[in-house]
């Protein structure tokens, strides 16, 4: 059945009133209509975007835009709700006082919400907006990158903070698009208590589901990421999920596709926990946008192109990376038209090979050669399958002592070998370099450390000297090891989202496990049992749980020390055949166990008082 999928998609940078700007709010929202547009192709479906920016977004040509366009959407349909910008605050009305203990609104800044005389859109209007909508039961998504803190915008390093100081004046009830009464009925048929994602969810009635940047104490940050034409500010929450949807191979569940967002932003930037909330718990495993973004294709065409030459029906959009600039690139292995699946599958027989030379939104230029030279005929089209992608290298900007920086600077170059420099590291210009090097002279040591500091331990080297430079290089290339692995992801991949499945378990203080949802990620805490405090204990079951066929499985435990733990499964790694499962075992005192302790070291208790 063809339904058609309604997306307004909002984003500011630019704001009246002396609101503080920002830099990648419109990136964000116009590489995901992009990125949207590009990928809805399925059976009948039409994408159906509008897009406001900057002075567009005015409060209530926002209110407009989303009646007038998501309130097309019926029940066959997709409603999706994108907004990039500010979060803030204002005071309350007396009138709504029964409903905000605290007397404040949660809000979104619209482009004039500073301006005289100005508001912003306060949550309850956003609820009672998303009723209207959901009302005609369309399958319906909230995304927010933005945060609601209140306190003043603060920079740190290369990183803007998405919070606006809440709106000084005390806002008329009459200035609201909902009533009092309203409010009231909402919360009468809303879906339960308000949660650390969704405020409004005690008064929301309807069905939806909502994807937003961070807990409600946290900030939303923006930085420096790969773009169209070098790096640009990006929100982390939207470059990871415009990445993730880019990358997948399967079409994700909400659930499968936060945990991978989730993982990603906590890795780039500091103290922010993207947070996933459904009005109905069972959407969590309905796929994004109920399906309308298909899964990539495993298996691309080969063809010439009369303007460009050789192309491959593969870009950007379906995560194939652009060529480093060391020359590593994506390779295809090219079959015949009429190959089917088993012989797809089998690389000896594979006819030819080709290398992407540039990456474009939907198809790349590639290079393609047949077995032993013989080239491949221009008037046939070919299939292609991914078999190898490129590893982007690190971008590590220098800063300190220029003689130890260029010590540093050889080392890299001659890490493989005279004349073979690393293939993991690169020197960054600072904006877009996750890392930073410092050489003090001052102290006599070389300073890595996370740009964003994300990961807040800095790896110190003694010694500004060949050595010490030596030393520095390995490290380095130890750390962009770390994160590519992190990192790791198969745009091919051909398995069902739960093939292998990963349970977590609560041990409690007599034993008993409690199966824990990571649909919005774990965070654990020390409990106080007896007057003494407790870390928390946890269990980890990985089950081969619905796939026909076998999968060798391993578990790494990736530290914030930049360690790489591969210890947690029988030598490394298990073979599960169909229906088999394993649990995670740690070694204390020469004995296996499979309770895991969560506990912070003594050394990570110091760090984080000072000491």
């Amino acid at each position: 059945m063809s339904r058609t999928i309604y997306a307004l998609f909002v984003g500011i940078d630019r704001y009246l009133g002396g609101v503080n700007p920002l830099n990648g709010c419109v990136n964000d929202v116009t590489r995901v209509r992009d990125l949207l547009a590009a990928r809805v192709t399925g059976a009948g479906d039409r994408f159906a975007p509008r897009l406001l920016v900057n002075e567009q977004v005015t409060r209530q040509g926002l209110i407009e835009a989303w009646r007038g366009h998501l309130g097309q959407a019926g029940p066959d349909d997709v409603a999706l709700f994108y907004y990039s910008g500010h979060g803030s605050q204002e005071h309350a009305p007396p009138e709504f006082w029964d409903f905000e203990p605290e007397r404040m609104n949660e809000t979104l800044v619209c482009h004039d919400s500073r301006a005289a005389g100005g508001w912003d859109l306060a949550d309850k209007e956003l609820a009672q907006l998303i009723s209207e909508v959901a009302a005609n039961g369309p399958h319906f998504a909230v995304i927010l990158d933005c945060c609601h803190s209140g306190s003043g915008t603060r920079t740190a390093e290369e990183i803007t903070v998405r919070q606006e100081k809440a709106h000084p004046g005390v806002r008329p009830i009459a200035t609201y698009i909902v009533t009092p009464q309203q409010v009231a009925a909402l919360q009468g048929q809303g879906s339960g208590a308000a949660s650390p994602a969704r405020p409004w969810a005690a008064i929301a009635s309807g069905r939806h589901i909502l994807l937003a940047a961070c807990r409600p104490e946290q900030t939303a940050k923006e930085t420096w990421f790969p773009g169209p034409s070098g790096v640009e500010k990006r929100g982390a929450f939207s470059f990871y999920l415009q990445d993730t949807l880019q990358q997948t191979g399967a079409a994700l569940s909400y659930r499968d596709l936060f945990k991978r967002v989730n993982a990603l932003v906590q890795g780039r930037v500091p103290e922010q926990d993207p947070q996933l909330e459904a009005s109905e718990p069972a959407d969590l495993e309905q796929p994004f946008l109920g399906g309308a973004i298909p899964a990539a294709p495993a298996v691309f065409t080969l063809s010439v192109n009369k303007e460009l030459g050789w192309v491959v029906d593969a870009g950007a959009v379906h995560g194939i990376p652009q060529p480093t600039e060391s020359g590593e690139t994506t390779q295809f292995a090219i079959f015949p038209f009429d190959a089917d699946l088993a012989r797809l599958r089998s690389l000896e027989q594979a006819i030819g090979q080709a290398s992407v030379v540039q990456v474009f939104p939907g198809q790349s230029l590639v290079a393609p050669m047949g077995r032993s030279g013989v080239p491949l005929s221009t008037k046939t089209t070919y299939k292609a399958v991914v078999t190898s992608t490129p590893l982007p290298p690190l971008a590590v900007a220098f800063e300190g002592d220029p003689a130890a920086l260029n010590l540093v600077r050889r080392a890299l170059a001659e890490i493989n070998g005279p004349g073979a420099p690393s293939l993991l590291v690169r020197e960054g210009d600072g904006l877009g370099a996750e890392y930073r090097l410092l050489a003090d002279a001052e102290s006599g040591r070389y300073r890595i450390r996370r740009a964003a500091e994300a990961l807040r331990f800095a790896v110190d080297t003694p010694g500004l000297d060949p050595d010490g430079a030596r030393l520095v290089a390995q490290r380095l290339e130890h750390i962009a090891r770390w994160v590519s692995t992190a990192r790791l992801t198969n745009p091919a991949t051909e398995l069902a989202r739960d093939a292998v499945q990963l349970e977590i378990f609560r041990e409690g203080e007599g034993g008993e496990l409690e199966l824990l949802s990571t649909s919005s990620g774990l965070r654990f805490a020390y409990e106080q049992v007896e007057g003494k405090w407790r870390w928390p204990r946890v269990q980890i079951r990985l089950r081969n749980a619905t796939s026909d066929q076998g999968f060798f499985c391993m578990l790494l435990d990736l530290t914030e020390n930049y360690s790489v733990y591969a210890g947690l499964l029988p030598k490394g790694g298990v073979w599960l055949e169909p229906g088999q499962e394993t649990w995670a075992t740690v070694l204390v005192r020469g004995r296996l166990r499979k309770t895991i302790d969560l506990y912070i070291p003594d050394e990570t208790k110091a760090w984080r008082q000072g000491a």
